[in-house]
């Protein structure tokens, strides 16, 4: 892995590299780490994006992860869920799982989060880092493919891949069908110099022999689009065993 000089954003060293695939067979278990432990907060991570607020006050029940970004009146100004369903004048997410509902064959089930007019002109404290996604259902089973322009491997890759193929879950509910394949691709991945320690102690671990299971109720996407207060408790996560927690990673900002 290359050594950049530095990260301007975060007067930071990383080391860095380009085009990296991630691809995981649903049926093959959850795709949660186990070299540490990932909280529960991803769970609440997916729920919040399809609330669709940019208001952290749903999230903040369950986690503080996205505080460090939030503007003066508590909201996010490129938040995922608000993005997808508000922001550009459609809601995305109702849109596309209406297509494959109509037609399970569609080859447009396109998710955009990207805002050029904001995220390219206007100063924020957060940018979408996945920024685009697709569904498609093919023998029978929904598969859903990600793409970040950037990820932090360390903290952010764990969290990203467990919230979306949660979204995936819960969405191939909502169909009626299976889970299929899960994919992620980051143009930069990229590790902080401050995380290599914790990277060097995850690497030390000995990795689950198996993956999880993850169980949601009926009805787990209009639950949560109307923010049923049971449903967080209700999603839970079978057979995870972690090495450990490691604590006091910092968050790069």
């Amino acid at each position: 892995m290359q050594k950049q000089e530095l990260n301007a954003r975060t007067n930071t060293n990383v080391y860095a590299l380009p085009h990296v695939l991630y691809t995981h067979d649903m049926r093959n278990g959850f795709p949660l780490l186990s070299l540490r432990k990932i909280s529960k907060a991803f769970v609440a991570e997916a729920l919040w994006f399809i609330t669709g607020d940019k208001s952290l006050d749903f999230l903040q029940r369950y986690t503080k992860i996205w505080d460090g970004f939030k503007e003066g009146d508590n909201t996010v100004t490129s938040a995922y869920g608000y993005r997808l369903r508000y922001h550009f004048s459609v809601d995305q997410i109702e849109t596309v799982l209406d297509k494959l509902k109509a037609d399970s064959s569609t080859r447009h089930g396109v998710l955009h989060i990207w805002s050029p007019l904001e995220d390219l002109t206007v100063p924020q404290k957060n940018v979408p880092c996945p920024y685009t996604a697709v569904m498609n259902i093919i023998d029978g089973r929904l598969n859903l493919s990600v793409i970040a322009r950037s990820t932090d491997m360390v903290l952010g890759f764990p969290t990203d891949v467990a919230t979306w193929a949660l979204l995936q879950t819960i969405f191939a509910q909502e169909l009626d069908v299976e889970v299929g394949i899960f994919s992620f691709f980051s143009a930069h991945a990229h590790i902080y110099e401050p995380h290599v320690e914790v990277v060097e102690t995850m690497l030390a671990q000995t990795s689950a022999l198996s993956l999880p299971t993850i169980g949601i109720p009926k009805d787990t996407y209009q639950m949560a689009y109307e923010k049923d207060s049971g449903l967080f408790d209700a999603i839970n996560v079978h057979g995870y065993n972690p090495s450990m927690a490691i604590t006091g990673i910092p968050i790069m900002k």
